[in-house]
């Protein structure tokens, strides 16, 4: 029977919940609901012995708290309110490029070409559609 390092275990672990992090940031901002991104972040504490990201999870927490230091705790316990998404939304926004770029920095070397050979991909149908798209329209 085959069996992992517990420790090889949780690094696997860790590098999902990166590549997770990082397709939020990457996807239709209408299609994710804010709190879950808060969530998975949170989620990253275990892995800050591969790659610490304690700095950008109290960035956030601290934009998100900023003018109601329960809204944070209200978020991760599932108990939201529409307001509390649209602030949450707000610092989201307000960190996404920091947070990709540490993201992308903690994929192990197969985890971040494929992240940017995807990205690339993406990029260039989405262009190419919305040329298309657009030379309809002209």
């Amino acid at each position: 029977m085959l069996t992992k390092d517990p420790s090889l275990l949780q690094k696997e672990y860790c590098q999902i919940s990166h590549q997770a992090l990082l397709r939020c940031l990457a996807d239709d901002p209408k299609s994710l609901h804010p709190s879950l991104y808060v969530r998975l972040l949170q989620g990253t504490i275990e892995c800050d012995k591969f790659h610490d990201m304690r700095e950008h999870r109290k960035a956030l927490s601290t934009l998100i708290n900023i003018d109601d230091k329960e809204r944070l705790s209200r978020v991760l316990k599932f108990k939201e309110t529409p307001a509390d998404d649209k602030v949450v939304e707000w610092a989201m926004r307000s960190c996404a490029k920091s947070h990709q770029e540490e993201l992308v920095k903690a994929l192990s070397w197969p985890n971040y070409l494929c992240f940017h050979t995807i990205e690339k991909v993406k990029r260039c149908v989405s262009n190419f559609v919305g040329k298309r798209r657009h030379a309809w329209y002209e």
